[in-house]
């Protein structure tokens, strides 16, 4: 719950564009954020962005074992 406390606290700065890729990855069966708001972290980066979602509900790397899933794509988009 703690990430749920950190979003809600958040305030996005005038110039938010970070000169990093960002991968960001979300549960195909999540209740409390959406794809549109996964797909609104490419507004944040002047450089490549790319999303995965993988089967799940909000907490799918602890609930359904899916380190495996997340080990590849951090492979995948860090060492291509």
């Amino acid at each position: 719950w703690a990430d749920l406390h950190i979003v809600n606290q958040f305030k996005l700065s005038a110039n938010p564009q970070l000169k990093i890729p960002i991968t960001a990855l979300g549960g195909l069966n999540d209740e409390r954020v959406s794809n549109q708001e996964i797909q609104a972290w490419k507004e944040l980066t002047s450089e490549s962005f790319s999303s995965f979602f993988l089967e799940g509900d909000h907490f799918f790397l602890r609930k359904h074992s899916k380190q495996a899933e997340v080990i590849e794509i951090i492979n995948q988009t860090m060492f291509k």
